[in-house]
């Protein structure tokens, strides 16, 4: 079969597709947002609570790049076509992708009003209700990003910031005047962040529940301009190479306390380390032990997943997520925690949390968070209410009834329903979690049924 090849810098890049599935919110308002199979994976409320493939209605389709925020997404195929359901702006709900007249493209972004495409040349474009917008950079194009109203697209190493609806002046990033130089980004609900290649972490935007890594919630800690986080790059051993920030995100935003469903900053470093700034509300710190709801304080400062807890003990114990079998299957519990053994788990007061996973990214999204590992392996935790984590933790075993309180995940937890594959990238949304699977490590029988191009 063919694949589609891209040139940028003088390089050659194939991009490898994928079987597209998603968990949470298939339907919302009394509109249906997408067609999976099976069908029967969607309950009476519109809820998939675990990950079914998305269905195409026919058309032979391997994704892969994926993108969703609020009401819209839209996903590239591997010969770069840009595929879009749900609403905004492409006209009423349409609860099938369908392919959208649109130059080949490698990356894919999407706000709340707008997707947008950086295409294989090194131009970018902006498709709104009103039509495509075509956005001119210094240099070449290679990624895009977005949130809302706010748009991010790379060139070369210079970060450029825009705004719909007009995508006028492309603002070049900067740190005391000086360009910085970006290699990763995430661009954020309300608060944005990007790496350098020498590890460097710079974060900006509102800083509600200390999701900058500032160590202080104050709102005169919020910055329009990046701030410098001390603890990576330059002489310490951290090293920033992957950064995410909070997607659907409501847009607004609280200076209170702990206990608020705040934004987070999720970095992972050249160690294959996951570290989180941020709320830690309903166990989206990942530093609980225990079923968590409103806990005592958020990470003011990055946290590394694994280290020190904060509930070593509960009574009772409310195991959540992956620990909730611990008791009884110690191996398969710390195996899908990411760790190296049951001895790991709890050990000189720590999590163990991912401390035998080597992570390459992390994304949080309004009330959850997703992760992905050098093996194809996704994690997921926080609240997993309308079935957005894809864990079976949601449900009173397949097709039993949904369990409100003990969805609250603290664990972060490989995804059952996908642990058989390997995923080879994901995308967080409001109320969803989508993961494009490698078609190779799907069964004979599923694998022969499964999209091919054609």
């Amino acid at each position: 079969k063919l694949q589609f090849l891209y040139f940028i810098g003088g390089c050659c890049f194939k991009m490898q597709g994928g079987v597209l599935f998603i968990a949470g919110t298939i339907g919302r308002g009394g509109r249906q947002l997408a067609h999976v199979r099976p069908k029967s994976a969607v309950d009476a409320a519109g809820d998939c609570a675990f990950f079914a493939e998305v269905d195409f209605e026919g058309s032979q389709v391997m994704v892969t790049k994926v993108a969703a925020d609020h009401g819209v997404f839209a996903c590239l195929d591997e010969e770069g076509a840009l595929w879009a359901w749900a609403s905004q702006p492409f006209g009423p709900v349409q609860n099938t992708p369908r392919k959208i007249p649109a130059a080949a493209a490698i990356d894919v972004a999407v706000g709340g009003t707008f997707v947008a495409l950086v295409h294989h040349d090194g131009t970018a474009t902006a498709i709104t209700a009103k039509g495509p917008i075509p956005i001119a950079t210094a240099e070449p194009a290679t990624r895009c990003d977005a949130a809302h109203n706010t748009l991010f697209i790379l060139a070369g190493t210079a970060l450029y910031q825009l705004q719909a609806p007009t995508f006028s002046t492309p603002t070049p990033l900067t740190h005391s005047d000086a360009p910085v130089h970006v290699s990763n980004f995430s661009c954020g609900s309300i608060h944005s962040a990007a790496c350098t290649p020498t590890g460097d972490l710079y974060t900006w935007g509102f800083n509600q529940s200390g999701c900058l890594g500032t160590g202080n919630r104050s709102a005169k800690y919020s910055f329009e301009k990046p701030y410098k986080v001390e603890m990576f790059g330059g002489e310490t051993e951290r090293q920033a190479v992957s950064v995410g920030c909070t997607k659907g995100q409501p847009m607004v935003a609280s200076s209170k306390g702990t206990g608020q469903e705040g934004p987070r900053t999720h970095v992972v470093t050249r160690d294959g380390r996951l570290y989180i700034a941020g709320t830690t509300h309903k166990g989206m710190g990942a530093d609980h032990m225990h079923k968590t709801f409103m806990p005592k304080s958020d990470h003011l400062t990055f946290y590394m997943v694994g280290g020190k807890a904060a509930d070593v003990s509960v009574s009772p114990p409310v195991p959540t997520g992956a620990a909730e079998d611990f008791a009884t299957q110690p191996e398969l519990a710390t195996a899908r925690m990411g760790m190296g053994g049951p001895q790991v788990f709890g050990a000189k007061g720590h999590t163990g949390y991912l401390s035998g996973a080597s992570m390459v990214s992390s994304t949080p999204a309004h009330i959850h968070s997703a992760a992905l590992s050098a093996k194809g392996e996704l994690f997921t935790w926080g609240c997993g209410s309308n079935g957005r984590t894809g864990l079976a933790a949601f449900l009173r075993g397949p097709g039993g009834s949904k369990r409100t309180m003990k969805c609250y995940v603290s664990t972060p937890s490989r995804v059952e329903s996908l642990e058989n594959y390997r995923v080879l990238s994901y995308a967080v949304g409001r109320w969803w979690t989508l993961a494009i699977v490698d078609p190779a490590s799907l069964p004979k029988k599923r694998r022969s049924s499964a999209r091919q191009p054609s």
